[in-house]
């Protein structure tokens, strides 16, 4: 990434307020601390690419289950239509 820029270890190292060796050490691969990573990475304007370890967390499919039976109960209830009462019929009139 410092060479895409056409930086210099020496430039680099300037900017992120680093010794050159720190520069030579990181890009050969030897063990460095995160914040000499950030300070490198905020040098050559390629921060962004911390970017991938930041993901929003995604619901379990548990909390998803949990999150449907909330909205179900949620829901509006709505009442049954009243079925008319079953009303007998009324006796006829009687010809006797």
């Amino acid at each position: 990434m410092r060479l895409e820029r056409n930086l210099s270890q020496a430039e680099v190292a300037k900017r992120a307020g680093l010794d050159r060796t720190t520069i030579v050490k990181l890009e050969a691969g030897r063990a460095a601390t995160l914040l000499t990573t950030v300070q490198v990475l905020r040098a050559i304007g390629k921060l962004d690419v911390l970017n991938a370890f930041h993901e929003e967390p995604q619901p379990t499919p548990y909390q998803l289950v949990e999150q449907q039976a909330k909205y179900q109960v949620r829901q509006r209830k709505r009442a049954s239509r009243h079925k008319a009462a079953m009303v007998p019929p009324k006796p006829r009139k009687s010809t006797w």
